[in-house]
C-alpha cells in the first residue's frame, strides 16, 4: 500500500495500482459468479387426480391436492405445464390461486396430451401465489398434471425477467 502523509499529520493507507487492479478483478469475478448463482431448473410436483363426476378442482381452497407454488422467498417462472389423460374434447383450465375465481384465469390446456408452454417471462408465480386447475365435463377418470419452471430467490427475479 502506498502511504500518503497529509499536512495535518494523519497517515492513510491507500491502494497502489496493482492492489487496485487486483481488487477490481476480484469484484468483477464475484459479480459474474453472482449472475450465474440462483437460477435453478425444477420439475413441479406431479399431481395425480381422480376425477369424480367429470369435475376437477385442484388448488385454492380445494382439498384435492397440496398447493403448487414456490417456497417462501422464491419465485417461479413457469416453462411448461402438461396434462396427461384427457380425452380429445377435454381441457383443463389453469388459474392463479383459486380455480373458482374467473379473475385469476391464466390459460386453457386442450386436447390429449395437453401441453402449454407460456414462453419466456410470461408466467411468474411468487411465494404468495399457487397454481390451481379446474375442468368440467371431463371424460377421463384420472389425469396427471406436471410441469417445469425456473426457480430463483425473490430478490433475483430480474434474472428471469431480463
Amino acid at each position: 500500500m502506498a502511504m500518503v502523509k497529509l499536512e495535518l499529520g494523519a497517515e492513510f493507507d491507500m491502494l497502489g495500482h496493482k492492489e487496485f487492479k487486483h481488487g477490481m478483478q476480484d469484484s468483477q469475478d464475484g459479480f459474474f459468479r453472482g449472475m450465474a448463482r440462483g437460477l435453478k431448473s425444477i420439475r413441479l410436483p406431479t399431481i395425480n387426480v381422480l376425477i369424480s363426476g367429470g369435475v376437477l378442482n385442484v388448488g385454492g381452497d380445494q382439498p384435492d391436492a397440496a398447493p403448487i407454488g414456490p417456497r417462501a422467498g422464491f419465485v417461479w417462472c413457469i416453462q411448461r405445464l402438461s396434462v396427461y389423460g384427457t380425452t380429445t374434447t377435454d381441457s383443463v383450465l389453469v388459474f392463479r390461486n383459486d380455480p373458482l375465481n374467473l379473475e385469476s384465469f391464466i390459460a386453457r390446456i386442450p386436447l390429449t396430451p395437453g401441453v402449454w408452454t407460456p414462453g419466456h417471462r410470461s408466467l411468474i408465480i411468487n411465494d404468495t401465489e399457487t397454481l390451481a386447475f379446474s375442468g368440467a365435463g371431463l371424460g377421463s377418470p384420472q389425469i396427471v398434471i406436471s410441469g417445469e419452471a425456473v426457480e430463483v430467490p425473490g430478490p433475483m427475479i430480474w434474472k428471469v425477467l431480463g
